[in-house]
This record gives C-alpha cells, structure tokens and sequence, in this order.
C-alpha cells in the first residue's frame, strides 16, 4: 500500500489521509497506542468562559429550592438585581438578552433626555413669555387619556392606531 499514488484534492483531505496513514503504520508495526482523548472526558476539565454577551450584565446565583437540598442556577442583574432562570439546556438567555436590553438601570442604556418648555404662570396670563426648561417625562395613563378623546372627538375607528402612518 503505498501513499504516492493518492493525491488529495484539498487540505482536509490532505490532513485525514496524513492521519489514515499514521493509522495504518501503528497497525503495522504491532503497536497500538491510544491517543489521549480530547472528548473532555478527563476529571480536569477547564469551565468555559460564556460566549454570550448578556453575561456581562448577569452574575450567576445558586438558589435553594423549598423543601430540598438541592438548588437551581438563576442569573442576578448587576444593575437592578432582578433573578431570572439561567438554566442553559431547559431556559437559555433568551430572556438575559431581552432583560438585559431593556432593563431601566442599565446606566449604558442612559438616552439623552428630551426638553419641554414650561411656561411660568405670569406667562399662561399672557403678560409675560418668560417661561423655564425642564425634562420632559412619559405617562401612559396621560397618553392612553389623549388618545382616546382623540379617536372619540373624531369619530375614528379603533383599529385608527394600528395604521402605519400613525
């Protein structure tokens, strides 16, 4: 059996024919040496850094289960120390990822905040246009209120806010 004639087509064949041919000579020779195993199925087996990026929001907790001395693994928020579950076969990070992109104390998740004015009250009278800046702040219920004496002011139909344009 001779290895010159077989010429590979590409790298990977070069590479397993190389590895056959190892093989083939252990056979040969009467020696058959085990390759130590790269499955990790050694008892020195290093943990792996987590690839996703939602762990650098999460810190890993071990919580006890009522009633047994067992305990799950669930993930902490660093920011507002919520616990969600962190089991990665049953759960995965799904959730990590979606809390961690929405969560409200995430100081990198910091906007720039958007200005109203405010008229002072001697402006509201009209004898004055001195007023002052301040934060403007979202409120649902305010919203929710204007919107809805809206669509009844002018008689528009409910399915009104699920329009694109709007």
């Amino acid at each position: 059996m001779s290895d010159s004639r077989i010429l590979p087509t590409n790298e990977s064949q070069a590479g397993s024919l190389n590895i056959m041919s190892q093989s083939v000579d252990m056979e040969i020779e009467g020696k058959q040496q085990n390759p130590e195993p790269t499955s990790g199925t050694s008892k020195n087996k290093r943990k792996m850094k987590p690839r996703s990026k939602a762990w650098n929001y999460f810190e890993k907790v071990k919580c006890p289960i009522s009633g047994t001395n067992s305990f799950i693994e669930k993930a902490q928020c660093i920011f507002c120390k919520a616990e969600l579950n962190a089991s990665n076969k049953s759960n995965g990070i799904s959730a990590l990822i979606y809390h961690a992109n929405n969560c409200k104390k995430n100081p990198a998740k910091a906007q720039q905040t958007v200005l109203t004015y405010v008229p002072s009250d001697s402006a509201r009278d009209g004898s004055s246009t001195s007023g002052m800046l301040k934060t403007w702040t979202f409120d649902q219920d305010s919203v929710r209120k204007a919107l809805a004496y809206m669509i009844i002011l002018d008689e528009q139909p409910f399915r009104f806010v699920e329009c694109p344009s709007f």
